[in-house]
């Protein structure tokens, strides 16, 4: 077992693939925080500062594009590299990865194929912020 010590939080309410999900990241040893929460995304991922966010766009009430985009302009976030977390197709994936400035996403539909590569590749780019875990929600 991996064991890269990065701590993922993990802005998702989608619970079907947060459940598949969390085993896949804590197996390759990341240390995973979750949260559901709608409101004040941006102020949690500032709190928690995390190694890496995987970032749920289709959340209710909330356009997941819009928190991308704070974290982006966010002069102590912009380092900290966000996936996409959707199940929306490939082609929409791929447009709003070129306008949005995520290091990435992961569609939820192939998640045992894509997302611990695709979460390793993210953090390869990124130096770890080394720091104690993030705590069990």
């Amino acid at each position: 077992m991996e064991s890269p010590h990065a701590r993922v939080l993990l802005l998702d309410d989608d619970t079907r693939a947060v459940e598949r999900a969390v085993p896949l990241l804590e197996q390759a040893g990341y240390a995973v925080r979750l949260s559901g929460r709608r409101h004040r995304r941006v102020e949690l991922i500032a709190e928690l500062r995390p190694d890496l966010v995987l970032l749920g766009v289709r959340v209710p009430y909330v356009v997941g594009d819009e928190v991308l985009e704070a974290c982006t302009r966010h002069p102590a976030l912009r380092t900290i590299p966000v996936l996409i977390f959707s199940a929306c197709d490939q082609a929409y994936l791929e447009d709003m990865l070129k306008e949005s400035g995520a290091a990435g996403f992961v569609r939820k539909v192939r998640l045992r194929e894509e997302l611990v590569a695709t979460v390793r590749l993210a953090l390869a780019r990124r130096p770890l912020a080394r720091g104690l875990p993030i705590s069990a929600a």
